[in-house]
C-alpha cells in the first residue's frame, strides 16, 4: 500500500506539527516481485503539492495577518507583539540552522549556542515590547522560566530523535 495520497499528505502534516524537519519525497523504483509499486507522477505531484502549500500558507498567512490587523485596527500594543514575536521565531529558526545543523561544532557546544541565542532573542523581543524595565529585569524574570521550557523541549526532543534512530537501526538489522 503506497502512501502517497491527500490523506497520507494530511497525516504526514498532522504527524510533524511543531517539528522543524525537512522531508524527502523519494519515489519507489519497481522491483521484481517487490511489495510496492512506485506511485504514479500525478500522485507524486498532488502528495508534494499539498505539503508546498501548506507551508506557503503559513509563510503567506502571517504577513497578511499582520497587515490586515495594522489596516484595520492600525499600529497597537497587539500587532507590536505579533510582529515581534514572528520575527523572534524566524530567529530562532535560523539560529537552529546555524547552530544545530552545523557539522563543524559538537552536540554540547551546539546546544549552548543555540541555548544563550534563543534566550537572548527572548529577552530581547521581551524588551522590544516592553515588558519590563531593564534587559536584567527582564532576563532575571525570563531566564527561570526560559530554562525549563528549553530543558522540556530538548528533552522530548532528544528522547523523540533517540527513539526514531533506535526504530531505524533495528529495521536495517531485520533486512
Amino acid at each position: 500500500d503506497n502512501n502517497d495520497n491527500l490523506e497520507d499528505a494530511k497525516r504526514l502534516v498532522k504527524l510533524l506539527k511543531g517539528m522543524i524537519c525537512h522531508v524527502n519525497l523519494i519515489p519507489i523504483n519497481k522491483i521484481e516481485n517487490g511489495a510496492f509499486v512506485k506511485s504514479s507522477n500525478e500522485n507524486i505531484m498532488k502528495f508534494r503539492d499539498y505539503i508546498i502549500a501548506i507551508l506557503t500558507g503559513i509563510g503567506i498567512g502571517i504577513p497578511v495577518s499582520l497587515i490586515c490587523m495594522i489596516t484595520i485596527g492600525g499600529w497597537n500594543a497587539v500587532v507590536l507583539e505579533f510582529l515581534v514575536w514572528t520575527v523572534a521565531s524566524a530567529l530562532f529558526g535560523v539560529l537552529s540552522v546555524v547552530t544545530l545543523k552545523n557539522d563543524r561544532m559538537n552536540l554540547i557546544l551546539s546546544t549552548v549556542l543555540h541555548c544563550v541565542g534563543c534566550l537572548l532573542i527572548t529577552v530581547g523581543a521581551c524588551a522590544i515590547i516592553g515588558y519590563a524595565d531593564s534587559f536584567f529585569e527582564i532576563l532575571i524574570s525570563v531566564a527561570p522560566v526560559f530554562a525549563v521550557v528549553y530543558g522540556v523541549i530538548y528533552l522530548v526532543s532528544f528522547i523523540s530523535m533517540r527513539k526514531n534512530a533506535k526504530k531505524v537501526n533495528e529495521a536495517l538489522s531485520k533486512k
